[in-house]
């Protein structure tokens, strides 16, 4: 019986065990973060269009102020008029 052929092949079952659990552990830390990347996408969304929105809401707010101005300014005017 030749020993140091079989220890040859317990080596190379030894290794690609070892690489088969490493692969594994590896492939499920990469699923793991890529669920956990998913859930937080949605959150980062959510806060870049309520920044637009209220970036938008105060330019309309602006532009409001500006509108009641000159309403007011017209109306004086006509008051002065008429």
């Amino acid at each position: 019986m030749n020993l140091l052929a079989w220890q040859g092949v317990f080596m190379f079952l030894t290794v690609a065990t070892a690489t088969t659990i490493l692969l594994a552990v590896f492939m499920r830390h990469r699923h793991q973060l890529a669920v956990a990347r998913a859930a937080t996408a949605p959150d980062e969304a959510y806060r870049v269009l309520a920044a637009t929105a209220t970036a938008e809401v105060a330019r309309m707010a602006d532009e409001l102020t500006a509108l009641k101005t000159a309403v007011s300014e017209v109306q004086r005017l006509l008051r002065e008029v008429g």
